[in-house]
């Protein structure tokens, strides 16, 4: 019986002397190193692409400057990705080791407990054996005991030394099972902590995936910029200049109308109640654009904001599509599309949109890229970022208030451009430009 105890305690020492942390091969090590290495020089490409992006905007706004600008943000983004791959990879081999792990562990812990029930039954059985012997034979570990029913002084030192024996060997026994139930606990709370860690690594890991994706749709949309660029000036310099000034003209036209809009606020008398859905103009094309359409902002300004001089351009510039989406907005114009898409859709799909009527959305859309000096050139925070959505329907479309408010009419002439700011209840300013 003794030495089924110790056989399976001698089971017990073995499962629990392996080590249950993240396993990490040997062999490994010096792909590891060469991986990190890799890293590193990518972080320092990373770094040397950035900062000559940066550059650009200080340089002369040519084709050429332009086309460099594009290489070394497709550059840029292609090494993120790379870098957001190695990442993802890692993970996902900490992902799989940690799995490997689990299930040796719960492997373990559940030989371990069939042992250590083995264990205690073979225990119980023993002392419960002893006691039976001890009452049947008076065998007892009292010296006195042992005198009285021992024949001769030799039967008696031998019977009380084996009787010393298996009482050590009990407590023994005990001890060490004692033991064993307490390294069984603590291993089951490492595996309960194991599960956490492996639902907070699939968590990373999916962030890795998204970050991924994104960032591959940036790169698509980069080469696609590119070559937009190159097909709308035909690798032209003198193409591109001409649409550069026709942009700057556009944004420049936009800071005077707010200037202008100003002079209004300051003499009572300029400004119309208007309700939701209530025509305050047509579609045209003043301001120097290449077609019909209407560029629609909005902005969080009031009229004693202009009062206090605390408006621009610039700033305080809202997504016009998280209105209109919702409803909390009317649509300005009768379109052929329902609602706006995410900035990645339609990046990746501007020339569907544009043909049903929608050719710019917030954000830094394609066409801004193309010419991020421009739109940077008023406003530094808007480089290469279009802060408004432009829409189109046929020629002479209406174009209706989104909400009540108070209407100013500012007009610049078809050179300058021609729109509306209505200033509403809620805190927001929505702009209509390009009006005839």
């Amino acid at each position: 019986m003794l030495s089924k105890f110790l056989k399976i305690l001698a089971v017990i020492g073995f499962l629990f002397s392996v080590t249950v942390g993240i396993p990490v091969k040997a062999e490994l090590d010096d792909d590891l190193k060469n991986t990190q290495s890799q890293m590193e020089e990518n972080k320092k490409e990373q770094d040397l692409l950035k900062q000559a992006i940066a550059d650009a905007k200080n340089q002369e706004k040519t084709l050429a400057n332009q086309l460099a600008y594009l290489d070394n943000q497709i550059e840029l983004t292609e090494l993120q990705i790379e870098e957001t791959q190695a990442e993802y990879l890692a993970k996902q081999d900490e992902l799989d080791n940690l799995l490997d792990n689990l299930a040796n562990l719960a492997q373990k812990i559940e030989k371990t407990q069939s042992a250590i029930d083995k264990l205690t039954a073979a225990f119980t059985a023993r002392i419960r054996d002893s006691y039976k012997t001890s009452q049947s034979s008076k065998l007892t570990s009292s010296l006195p005991m042992l005198l009285s029913t021992s024949s001769n002084l030799q039967d008696v030192v031998l019977r009380f030394k084996y009787l010393k024996v298996v009482e050590q060997h009990d407590q023994q026994l005990l001890g060490q099972l004692e033991e064993a139930k307490k390294t069984f606990n603590e291993e089951k709370a490492n595996l309960e902590t194991k599960k956490q860690e492996l639902e907070e690594l699939k968590d990373e890991l999916s962030q890795e995936k998204q970050r991924l994706e994104g960032q591959s749709n940036t790169l698509a949309a980069q080469k696609s910029s590119k070559d937009h660029l190159l097909k709308v000036t035909k690798n032209d310099e003198a193409t591109y200049q001409q649409m550069l000034n026709e942009i700057l003209a556009e944004q420049q036209s936009l800071q005077q109308a707010f200037n202008q809009l100003l002079s209004q606020i300051k003499n009572p008398g300029n400004e119309v109640e208007v309700k939701r859905g209530d025509v305050i103009g047509i579609q045209g094309r003043s301001g120097q654009v290449t077609g019909e359409h209407l560029h629609f902002g909005v902005y969080r300004y009031t009229e004693q904001d202009f009062l206090n001089g605390k408006y621009s351009l610039c700033y305080s510039h809202l997504n016009p599509a998280s209105y209109l989406n919702l409803g909390s907005l009317g649509w300005p114009l009768s379109a052929d599309f329902s609602s706006i898409p995410s900035l990645a859709d339609f990046n990746a799909n501007d020339d569907a949109y544009c043909a049903s009527g929608l050719c710019q959305v917030y954000g830094e859309t394609k066409y801004a890229k193309l010419y991020p000096w421009v739109y940077g050139n008023l406003c530094p925070n808007l480089y290469g970022f279009h802060n408004g959505i432009d829409m189109n329907g046929p020629s002479g479309t209406a174009i209706f208030a989104v909400e009540d408010g108070v209407a100013y009419t500012v007009r610049l002439g078809d050179a300058g451009g021609n729109g509306v700011f209505i200033f509403h209840a809620n805190g927001l300013m929505t702009l209509y430009w390009h009006l005839r």
